[in-house]
């Protein structure tokens, strides 16, 4: 999420993800780097198969990962690709739409999306109060 935030080009997150927590997690390492090895498959489903069913963080991650990557300018796709993973897409969606969200900001998120979600009123404006207390520290 944070090299999303610093604007750090999709083409190389996926290096300097696997510099930065190099050691920590054979698994990790593991569910990432077969992220870059299926990036370039014609067949998303092969590929989404090949990482897994996000059950597990790791594997979460690198769906989400690989499909922020495969959408890197669409916050629609991305996310849409994501909920139509088989295993565990909801949580699968959730990260990929935060990585890409952080990374495009909020314009790109579908209009329709944010005046359907659940609990809206009270979401806004809880962010309203957050952005408010971050500006008061």
């Amino acid at each position: 999420m944070k090299l999303a935030l610093d604007g750090v080009e999709p083409s190389r997150m996926i290096g300097k993800l696997l510099n930065f927590t190099r050691g920590i997690s054979d698994e990790w390492e593991e569910a990432i780097e077969k992220v870059d090895k299926c990036l370039d498959w014609e067949d998303e489903e092969q590929a989404l198969s090949f990482l897994g069913e996000g059950w597990v963080g790791e594997e979460a991650v690198a769906l989400a990962l690989y499909c922020f990557l495969t959408y890197p300018d669409s916050y629609e796709k991305c996310v849409l690709r994501a909920a139509n993973t088989s295993g565990d897409s909801d949580s699968i969606a959730c990260i990929a739409g935060a990585i890409s969200g952080a990374y495009l900001g909020f314009k790109p998120v579908p209009r329709g999306w944010v005046e359907r979600i659940e609990n809206r009123d009270y979401l806004i404006d809880l962010g309203i109060r957050l952005a408010g207390a971050r500006r008061n520290t």
